[in-house]
């Protein structure tokens, strides 16, 4: 599943382990000194999030280049706090990045590289990171009780109660509790991570009439 406001096409050629390919917190690289419009240019084409909740780039492929230059930083304009990404390897249209900031915006943009000659830099894209998590890891409640728990920083797949008899959850995720009880809440994301909440359901609460 694609999280943004446009799609990609994801494959296998990024895993999600290791580091990040020689990685520098200058702006400037080799590869800026000298560009030349007859390298094939590039374009930012998706986000995605990892089942470990780190965030893949993807970009259009280019021909006859021997890799690439990913910048990314906090700053619209790329004057300070830019992270540059050297990919070697001008076969891979991914990147894993690790280490963001979850509740920052990032901007986005990269160029094709083939010795000292480069493209242009590809369009800007920005792109708000929450590292996912869900809302409520347990849930006290009472049988009538109605409410939701949530997925934030990735998309939802699907809801699922273990005991119904217990809870029922609609596709938007909200709860409903029928009988006292315990029973475990599951959302899938989009990241293929499935994320649970347990639900611990008393009995209704009677109301003491002091007459």
């Amino acid at each position: 599943g694609i999280v943004g406001a446009f799609k990609a096409s994801f494959n296998n050629n990024s895993q999600d382990n290791g580091t990040d390919e020689s990685t520098s917190d200058d702006k400037n690289s080799p590869a800026e000194e000298i560009t030349t419009s007859t390298i094939e240019k590039t374009e930012i084409s998706g986000f995605e999030i990892t089942k470990k909740g780190n965030l893949t780039v993807a970009w259009t492929e280019a021909e006859g280049i021997e890799g690439y230059e990913l910048q990314f930083s906090t700053d619209k304009s790329f004057d300070t706090g830019v992270k540059t990404v050297r990919i070697k390897d001008g076969s891979l249209t991914q990147r894993v990045l690790r280490k963001l900031e979850s509740g920052k915006t990032y901007y986005f943009r990269i160029r094709s590289v083939k010795g000292k000659d480069s493209s242009a830099w590809s369009k800007t894209k920005k792109f708000s990171y929450i590292r996912p998590y869900i809302t409520a890891t347990e849930k006290i409640c009472n049988v009538g009780d109605k409410f939701y728990v949530k997925l934030k920083g990735v998309g939802t797949v699907s809801y699922s109660i273990k005991n119904e008899k217990i809870a029922t959850v609609n596709e938007k995720g909200k709860i409903k509790i029928h009988k006292a009880g315990t029973t475990k809440l599951t959302i899938l994301g989009e990241n293929g991570k499935k994320y649970t909440c347990v639900i611990v359901a008393g009995e209704k609460e009677t109301k003491v009439n002091n007459a």
